[in-house]
C-alpha cells in the first residue's frame, strides 16, 4: 500500500483502535442524519478543530516545533471531548507532515488513489460544479439526483470533510494568495485554489486524509483530516 495508507492506518490503530447507484435517479432521498446517521460527523469535528486552531494565530506561520506542540493540544482536547483516546506529538507531526506532503500532489491522482470506481465518477460529477460558496447546495443536489453517498462510507467522509474544507478556508484565506503553487493545478481564473473542488488542494487533502480515516469513526476523521489541512496550509500559505 501506499505511505499515505499505511501512516494513516498507524494513526487510526493508535487512536482507538459505495458508490451510488446511478441507474435509477431521483428516487433515493437525501438521508436525514439527524434521524438515520451519528450524531455528530466528520465534518463538523473538522471545522471545530481548524476554527479553534486558528482561532488566536495563524498557524501556518509558526515554525514546525510550535504546530505540532500546538496541533497536539487542540487534537487532544477534541478527541478528549467526545471520549476518544489521545495522540502522542509524534502521531500529529506525522500527520501534519503527511498533509505537507500531500499537499504536492495531483489532487486528483490523490483522490483516485483512495477511491473506488463508482465513487470516483460521484466525486467527479460533484467536484467538477461544487465551490466553496456553493458546494452545500451542489451537494443536496446531486443526492436527489443521482442518490446520496453511504452514510459513514469513504465518499460520505471525504465530501464532509471536502465540504468543511472549502468553506473554513475560503473564508479564512479570502484575502490570502498562495505562496507555493502545485505544478498541477491551473494557475489563473476560476480553477485555482478558490474555485471547483476538483482543482481545490485543501479541499483533496483534507478529504483525503479524512476519508482514508473513515474507519476509525467520524471524530478520529475529522481530526485526522484536521491535522492534514494545517500541513497543507503551512505548504500553500506558510511559504516553506
Amino acid at each position: 500500500m501506499k505511505r499515505f495508507f499505511i501512516l494513516t492506518l498507524v494513526l487510526v490503530t493508535s487512536i482507538v483502535f459505495v458508490g451510488c447507484d446511478q441507474s435509477d435517479p431521483i428516487s433515493v432521498t437525501v438521508p436525514d442524519l439527524d434521524e438515520t446517521g451519528p450524531s455528530i460527523t466528520a465534518d463538523e469535528v473538522h471545522t471545530e478543530f481548524l476554527t479553534e486552531l486558528y482561532a488566536n494565530q495563524d498557524f501556518a506561520k509558526m515554525n514546525k516545533s510550535a504546530q505540532s506542540h500546538d496541533a497536539t493540544r487542540a487534537a487532544n482536547d477534541i478527541l478528549a471531548r467526545y471520549g476518544e483516546a489521545p495522540m502522542t506529538e509524534k502521531q500529529v507531526a506525522d500527520a501534519i507532515e503527511e498533509g505537507r506532503r500531500m499537499a504536492k500532489m495531483d489532487p486528483e491522482a490523490l483522490i483516485a488513489s483512495i477511491l473506488d470506481a463508482d465513487d470516483l465518477v460521484w466525486w467527479h460529477r460533484f467536484a467538477d460544479e461544487a465551490t466553496a460558496q456553493n458546494c452545500r447546495q451542489i451537494y443536496t443536489a446531486h443526492c436527489r439526483s443521482y442518490g446520496a453517498p453511504v452514510a459513514g462510507s469513504t465518499l460520505d467522509t471525504m465530501i464532509g470533510v471536502a465540504m468543511s474544507s472549502g468553506e473554513f478556508w475560503g473564508e479564512y484565506r479570502k484575502n490570502d494568495m498562495p505562496r507555493y503553487h502545485n505544478p498541477y493545478v491551473p494557475q489563473q481564473g476560476e480553477k485555482g485554489w478558490r474555485g471547483f473542488f476538483r482543482f481545490v488542494v485543501a479541499v483533496a487533502v483534507d478529504g483525503g486524509a479524512g476519508a482514508a480515516s473513515a474507519a476509525g469513526g467520524p471524530i478520529v476523521s475529522g481530526v485526522v483530516g484536521g491535522l492534514a489541512s494545517t500541513g497543507a496550509d503551512h505548504i500553500i500559505f506558510g511559504g516553506d
